[in-house]
């Protein structure tokens, strides 16, 4: 059985020969080994100090921390709470107990620009414990090495640190001390962090200690996806540019932030090795944690000063020589002693492009991965490998349709050698942190894709929100409305389906201000919002709130405007988890986007994770910034009742479907579902397109009243997990062959879309009744062979190369792909990588 790496990551971390079983008693978790050794302790992580134990919570199917004194139950490990550290470290010595307290970067806590320990000038081996070898010091790994261990310092069984011993031959013990020095003057969080180092002359002897990255190397993750026959999703790709960029930028110009100025006393380096089995990640200090693991940039044995005295840098040693190569980086596959690309020295400009081919390397790894072993697809083999000479193209991705242009884009300026080499356009690779860094976007692309901006990272809105709000029924926005509503999620099943907001839109709160502060109608909420939302979250729900950026809303109800600050933090006092901003009554001067990054602002900083709805209508292309300021963002007029709103809507909207993606999304509107005025057929097609479209899902009709048909669609598990698929990509038009090409205001009957496991294809009788065939070999992404489908509606399966629907008037058929062989398995990419 296969375990969600967020939910289960002690589990997960098991190295191999262990197993995991829990007692009858508390459901207590315990680790037995091959050999019959049985262990509460984890082999990695060790023991958890007293009281804590580690449960398997069997409600919601997942590990918990359990405080056996107060019975508190929480998803933060406790080896890393502060309590512990305090507790633990009373017997260990002071440096050590100040570099173990280190922490990756955070809100609160950045390990960039953290003061290190000094490197110390006595053996302190005898300080620590080994846990596991990973290199005895045979030269397995690297020549220099003397040995890699995982250790733990005696006395502190919470954290897990590297050690790396070096050689006490003249030549490696003089490049030992550089790469001690060097990653000790080091503070960037996207580069492998230092803990501690010692450097002892005579004898000569030193051991460098860095962080314990869990979750293994980019050549790991890798294999797993090559073995399921699955690209890396493009948002991960994202993460892992991004962040080595940044440490790229900083190692040119010591800069810490995308908005810092670059050290003027700076010593530039070069990494001179990145390749992807020097990509490690680590996991979160939390397992609630909602971001990817930290990835970062180890390895150091090869860099140096860009205008120091290295004699190895001296001699300008060129990129893949027999001194120092990686396989993705030959021109000749077969000849070591070639350079690739031809004859360039080692330099700034040399790491981005070793950094843009392995990225390139990242998405096309089909079977093979980290080195690559033949000439990549999409590169020409004949300016690959033997006597052709060097790679003359960049490396370009297009015909990989599973990832977006823009990604494109990015590799083709990292790796093009007229860019870096010859024009010298990159002269300071300072420009790296405007160019790449939390965007995806190099200057001077085109500006089509300058939509590409940091995503919001506000704790919520990972994938589209589920849940309900009233308007479009018509009930009132009051109290009762709100806790019927929740009554009917649970008792209906919509909760156990995933819908979550309760949300109460326009005409809530009294027409005017208290004191400056909105408060809520009282004949509506007598006994005001909290009461309401503790109801609200006591049923495992969240609540929902209105709002405008204007001085007032549609109805004439008191605006945020000018009032951001004391809205949001009323908002936070209340409970409230979802805030719909609406864009009425807002001046005439200037753009929405101010306006709505305002708010933004003082509901980041109210404290309370706030899931927070745009709704200005697709003015001011919000699509193009939405993304940095809200979880979703509405990208059209109000829907009706209609089937040509339906059209009108989802017609309009597909080709902003790059603009989507984890943390931000487009919004269609709510839901007509159960309001009449759609057949079941049409209401099957409307929540399908919106659901493959990634727009969130809000049902909008009054739950009492609603029939059983109309309930199915909302319920319908299938369709529910595509829009919720962790990859987050909305599905949008393709041609198959022999079709005609979609008309503009008419909806285009062929839909199709990645998921991070297989491809969605959504087919619509969108003008009567039809017949829609496809096959596979036209579907971008999917190409020809042999596929297993199901459709969601009809819960139909089978297996070939291509799938036809026989569909009434209006009606939608959902296919679900996979490689044959593949099974949909619980992996929580929008939460945890594998």
């Amino acid at each position: 059985m296969l375990y969600p790496v967020a939910d289960f990551p002690e589990v997960n971390a098991l190295p191999k020969g262990w197993v995991f079983k829990v007692t009858k008693d508390e459901r207590r978790v315990y680790f037995i080994k091959d050999n019959g050794e049985t262990s509460f302790n984890h082999p990695y992580f060790g023991g958890l100090p007293k009281p804590w134990i580690l449960m398997f919570d069997t409600g919601k199917l997942r590990e918990v921390y359990y405080n056996r004194v107060t019975k508190q139950k929480t998803r933060e490990d406790p080896r890393y709470m502060m309590e512990t550290l305090a507790s633990q470290g009373s017997q260990v010595r002071k440096d050590l107990q100040q570099a173990v307290s280190m922490v990756r970067a955070g809100k609160d806590s950045q390990l960039g620009g953290r003061k290190h320990t000094e490197i110390l000038d006595f053996n302190n081996r005898d300080q620590f414990e080994i846990v596991h070898t990973i290199d005895d010091g045979s030269g397995q790994i690297g020549g220099m090495n003397g040995g890699i261990f995982v250790v733990r310092v005696k006395g502190l069984e919470n954290r897990l640190f590297v050690e790396k011993r070096f050689k006490s031959e003249a030549r490696d013990f003089e490049l030992a001390k550089k790469e001690i020095k060097m990653l000790q003057r080091l503070t960037h969080p996207s580069l492998t962090a230092y803990f501690t180092a010692f450097i002892t002359p005579d004898p000569p002897c030193a051991s460098l200690y860095v962080e314990f990255c869990d979750r293994g190397s980019l050549d790991n993750l890798v294999d797993k996806f090559s073995a399921r026959g699955v690209r890396v999703p493009e948002p991960f790709v994202w993460h892992i540019f991004s962040g080595l960029c940044d440490g790229l930028d900083y190692l040119i110009t010591g800069r810490l932030g995308k908005n810092s100025q670059p050290d003027l006393n700076w010593s530039p380096v070069i990494h001179r090795d990145i390749k992807p089995d020097n990509i490690l990640m680590k996991s979160r200090s939390t397992i609630a944690s909602t971001k990817y693991f930290y990835v970062v940039l180890s390895d150091f044995g090869l860099a140096c000063d860009e205008f120091g005295d290295d004699r190895w840098q001296k001699a300008r040693v060129t990129l893949g020589t027999s001194l120092y190569w990686a396989p993705e980086l030959l021109k000749d596959l077969n000849d070591k002693s070639s350079t690739f690309p031809g004859q360039f020295k080692h330099s700034r400009y040399t790491d981005l492009w070793a950094l843009g081919a392995m990225i390139f390397n990242l998405c096309v790894a089909e079977g093979q991965c980290g080195h690559l072993r033949s000439a990549p697809k999409g590169i020409d083999a004949s300016k690959w490998s033997g006597t052709k000479g060097s790679l003359i193209d960049p490396m370009d991705i297009k015909d990989l349709n599973f990832y977006t242009p823009q990604l494109r884009e990015a590799i083709l300026l990292a790796t093009t050698k007229d860019h870096m080499w010859e024009r010298g356009v990159l002269k300071d690779m300072g420009t790296i942190g405007n160019r790449w860094a939390c965007t995806g976007l190099a200057q001077g692309a085109p500006a089509e894709t300058t939509h590409l901006t940091p995503r919001l990272n506000n704790g919520v809105g990972v994938t589209p929100a589920l849940g309900f709000n009233n308007w479009n029924s018509g009930l009132s926005s009051s109290a009762a409305t709100a806790l019927a509503a929740a009554n009917a999620f649970v008792g209906l099943g919509l909760k156990d389906a995933g819908y979550e907001y309760i949300n109460t839109d326009d005409t809530w709160s009294s027409s005017a201000r208290v004191n400056g502060t909105l408060v809520p109608d009282p004949t509506k909420w007598p006994n005001g919002v909290k009461a309401v939302a503790d109801e609200i979250h006591a049923l495992g729900l969240k609540i929902g709130l209105y709002g405008d950026s204007g001085t007032a809303t549609c109805s004439g109800f008191p605006g945020s405007q000018g009032y951001e600050t004391t809205d949001a933090n009323t908002l936070a006092s209340w409970g409230v988890d979802f805030w719909k901003y609406d864009n009425c009554n807002t001046p005439t001067a200037g753009t929405s986007q101010t306006r709505y990054t305002t708010m933004r602002d003082a509901l980041l900083a109210s404290g309370r994770p706030i899931y927070y709805a745009i709704c200005n209508w697709g003015a001011d292309s919000v699509y193009t910034w939405g993304q940095s300021t809200g979880n979703s963002w509405r990208v059209s007029s109000d829907v009706t009742d209609a089937w040509s709103a339906i059209v009108d809507i989802a017609s309009s909207n597909q080709a902003l479907a790059p603009y989507a993606g984890p943390g931000g999304f487009n919004d269609f509107d709510m839901l007509e579902v159960g309001n009449g005025g759609l057949t079941t057929e049409e209401e099957r097609a409307h929540f399908g397109l919106w659901a493959i479209g990634k727009s969130p899902l809000l049902i909008g009709t009054d739950l009492s009243k609603i029939s059983n048909a109309s309930l199915a669609v909302l319920l319908n598990a299938d369709v529910i997990a595509i829009n919720q698929d962790p990859l987050g990509t909305p599905a949008s038009y393709f041609q198959p062959t022999g079709a005609s090409a979609p008309v503009s205001n008419s909806l285009y009957p062929y839909w199709s879309g990645p998921l991070s496991e297989g491809y969605v294809i959504g087919l619509v009788a969108s003008s009567g009744p039809a017949t829609l065939s496809v096959n596979f070999s036209d579907v971008p992404g999917l190409g020809s062979g042999t596929y297993s489908w199901k459709e969601c509606y009809t819960g139909a399966t089978g297996t070939g190369t291509s799938i036809s629907a026989t569909l009434q008037a209006h009606d939608m058929a959902i296919f679900r792909v996979l490689k044959i062989g593949e099974t949909i398995r619980p992996m929580e990419w929008a939460t945890e990588p594998p």
